[in-house]
């Protein structure tokens, strides 16, 4: 297990690790490693104790949460390149915007 995390909240986190893209790793890398950031856990999507946010047809789960030091919560997600443009994302955008 060469990745290495520093914030992690539960220490589950490497049993999920090995559920990650090459993308995942490096968002939570990022997430880690900023200053701003007090903890972080990986949001299992579906589960009763995710975090969700209301969308026009559902749900969504983003793939990362943090607790900032000013209190604020960071929802993070990865979208691959082909889906940067489409409806769904674009949504998602709008409401971790607000």
């Amino acid at each position: 297990m060469g990745l290495k995390v520093q914030k992690y909240l539960i220490n589950i986190f490497y049993e999920l690790i090995d559920d990650m893209n090459k993308e995942e790793e490096s968002r939570v890398l990022i997430i880690d490693s900023l200053e701003e950031n007090k903890y972080w856990v990986r949001n299992i999507e579906r589960s009763s104790y995710s975090f969700s946010l209301p969308t026009s047809t559902g749900k969504f789960y983003s793939d990362s949460i943090a607790l900032l030091n000013d209190n604020r919560i960071l929802a993070a997600g990865c979208k691959g390149e082909h889906l940067l443009s489409n409806d769904d994302t674009k949504e998602k955008q709008s409401i971790g915007k607000l």
